[in-house]
């Protein structure tokens, strides 16, 4: 009957830690509600286990109050634990009978260790780990039961040789228990807070960058940030679920889903590259993408970033044509440079399709050069003597 009973408690401790943690899965721990509402629970299942007791004489009880209060103290502090205890303390009161004050003293004994283990915990948190939880939950029983020889008339001695065994091989085990139920959730919950910091501080990053940046998965578009909207003049929602392929030049797609599919596949694909890209309103950019790809939902995806280079390209041409020209003059003078047939008598040229042609002709066509006709002393006197062109 006694070990039936401290199972029946213990059951109702693992169903108290379970609801405990759902209604206060989204409130912030530390602040006054949260306090406020976690000491009402933890009052409330001190009360429910005193109410399904075990009653070893008249008046005299016992249960798993100092499991939870004790709890109360170690995750909840002082105003949870104080909380809790004062809503016990009037429920043992009421119920009334000759443990009563020993009563009193297993909730304030049970609740103050809590809380001494919660400032162990805040300087160190090894006392979390199983052995000394299950340390902590020993210790408290043995003080609890230590109390019950303040009964009068030896009825102490007589408890504890019936309930000592159970309680000091369950209790503690339960002690373990419910406060690695408490332990995941907090640990679940702070993965959960640091994942959110984490995507709002990227969200902001993101929205705030000078790149386009957007996931796409089967090929629709499930992220874009407003750059990747602007560079392509389209609304942010006007992408989502739009096929991201639709917005490359159909010259560039074949090129971009090969890259894709090998990324996917684990292949050699390149992390960056060039493609050519079509805005709404069907003006086309060139961008540079640098794309990887990642998990998103538990499927693949991929996420990249675009920087429009449509600046650079058309530099890039201009500087293609410069270099052809330069190469195409280099040529011309490098013909200039070969043997060249020329009249002895007019000196006219010929070239390389056997014409002739007067030699200022020739060089200026094939070296750009500009020709003024004047004429040298010598042929001034020659042919001109009575002007006296070069008389001093």
């Amino acid at each position: 009957m006694i070990l039936i009973s401290l199972i029946q408690n213990i059951a109702i401790l693992v169903a108290f830690s379970v609801l405990h943690q759902m209604v206060l899965r989204r409130r912030e721990k530390g602040t006054l509600p949260y306090q406020i509402l976690s000491g009402l629970l933890f009052g409330g299942a001190g009360v429910v286990v005193m109410a399904t007791t075990f009653q070893f004489a008249p008046g005299i009880i016992f249960d798993s109050r100092s499991v939870i209060l004790s709890i109360a103290g170690l995750f909840g502090g002082p105003a949870v634990a104080a909380a809790a205890a004062a809503i016990c303390g009037a429920f043992r009161i009421w119920l009334g009978g000759p443990g009563t004050w020993v009563g009193i003293m297993v909730i304030a004994v049970s609740a103050l260790l809590g809380v001494v283990f919660h400032y162990l915990r805040g300087k160190d948190e090894r006392y979390m780990h199983t052995g000394w939880l299950g340390g902590f939950g020993l210790l408290v029983h043995i003080i609890v039961l230590a109390l019950f020889l303040a009964l009068s008339g030896g009825v102490g001695f007589e408890v504890l040789r019936r309930i000592s065994l159970p309680i000091l091989l369950l209790y503690p085990a339960a002690t373990i228990l419910v406060c690695r139920i408490f332990l995941d959730q907090e640990e679940r919950l702070s993965a959960e807070k640091a994942l959110l910091e984490s995507e709002e501080k990227y969200k902001i990053l993101a929205e705030s960058s000078q790149t386009g940046i957007y996931i796409h998965q089967d090929d629709k578009i499930i992220y874009a940030n407003n750059r990747f909207a602007e560079l392509h003049g389209y609304g942010v929602e006007e992408l989502l679920n739009m096929n991201y392929f639709d917005l490359l030049d159909p010259h560039d797609r074949e090129r971009a889903q090969e890259i894709k599919v090998q990324r996917l596949s684990g292949g050699d694909a390149p992390q960056r590259y060039e493609v050519k890209r079509i805005r709404k309103d069907g003006k086309t950019l060139w961008c540079e993408t640098v794309a990887v790809r990642i998990e998103y939902q538990g499927k693949p995806a991929i996420m990249g970033n675009i920087v429009d280079i449509s600046e650079r390209k058309l530099a890039e041409e201009q500087r293609d044509g410069f270099v052809l020209k330069l190469q195409e003059a280099l040529s011309e003078v490098k013909t200039l440079g070969e043997l060249l047939p020329i009249c002895s008598h007019c000196k006219n040229i010929r070239d390389d399709k056997g014409y002739w042609n007067r030699i200022e002709a020739f060089i200026q066509e094939r070296s750009g050069t500009e020709f003024s006709h004047s004429i040298c002393p010598e042929c001034a006197k020659k042919y001109y003597p009575d002007f006296k062109l070069y008389d001093d």
